[in-house]
């Protein structure tokens, strides 16, 4: 029983002690923090039957007295809300609802720094996203719009063809051909229409990109950039290649004269690197 009494007199003089830091910052005019709460109410808690219960007077007469500023009263209102909610609970059960209350405190405070953890890790992915988007967008929007212009003379390939009419039939490429305002004016029932059904990782990228580049507003817009996003994020990561497209000579014009310019230098390496072997493997035959 002495050992209980000593406890008792310890948690009161640690009570005090936090109730006192509380009312120093009440009367300097400063908010109380949540932890100077914290702290004395965590031995609010624990007080014995009798303590809790003078507590309760004190803070009554404290409320009732004229001479109380009005900031320290709204704590008092606050102090005799929480005690009169504990007050008929036994101190070893106010003991178990403080451990409770903590443990759902910790549960919380850790829930919170995984969502954070998770935020942060899908906004880099979402960076990182965009970033290849981008990179897809740059490099074949320029080779897609020249080949959205040419007229159905200027095309001598097969596979010029082939792209010029999938740029002209599908919407969805459109969006990249096509000037971001123009896009932007565009009616609603025409992002209804569109799906992400049969679009390559490189047109889905470039497409997401201008689409975002345009900003259209409206649910049909939003719903088809979900979309694409959606399926940008399942796809393997984008890594850059040689154009391999044979484009007519008007190709050679400024705004994809680099792109065009990387690839043939790609070609010619590959090119230079497969002679060697040629020869080598023509010489093997010789002697054979």
């Amino acid at each position: 029983a002495d050992s209980d009494d000593d406890g008792d007199v310890a948690v009161l003089q640690r009570y005090r002690a936090a109730q006192e830091s509380v009312l120093n910052s009440l009367r300097e005019g400063n908010a109380p923090t949540s932890q100077q709460y914290l702290t004395r109410d965590i031995d609010m808690y624990r007080l014995s039957d009798a303590d809790l219960r003078a507590e309760y007077e004190e803070f009554q007469r404290q409320y009732l007295a004229d001479d109380t500023e009005d900031r320290v009263r709204g704590m008092v209102e606050m102090a005799l809300i929480t005690i009169g909610e504990i007050m008929d609970k036994p101190q070893h059960t106010r003991a178990k609802m403080l451990q409770r209350a903590a443990e759902e405190q910790r549960a919380s405070t850790e829930a919170r720094k995984r969502e954070q953890e998770q935020g942060q890790k899908a906004q880099r992915e979402r960076t990182r996203q965009t970033a290849m988007s981008e990179a897809a967008h740059a490099k074949w929007a320029p080779v897609w719009r020249h080949v959205y212009s040419l007229s159905t003379e200027q095309v001598m390939s097969d596979e010029v063809r082939s792209l010029r009419k999938r740029l002209h039939t599908r919407a969805e490429l459109q969006l990249v051909v096509l000037a971001p305002d123009e896009v932007k004016r565009w009616p609603p029932g025409k992002f209804q229409a569109m799906g992400t059904n049969g679009l390559g990782a490189i047109e889905a990228r470039a497409a997401l990109h201008a689409l975002q580049l345009a900003n259209p507003t409206g649910s049909a817009a939003m719903r088809f950039t979900e979309l694409l996003r959606a399926k940008v994020n399942a796809l393997p990561d984008f890594i850059d290649s040689p154009l391999i497209i044979d484009l007519p000579p008007l190709a050679a014009e400024e705004h994809i004269a680099e792109p065009l310019a990387q690839a043939r230098q790609q070609q010619n390496e590959q090119h230079a690197q497969s002679e060697p072997d040629l020869a080598m493997q023509a010489s093997a035959n010789a002697v054979g």
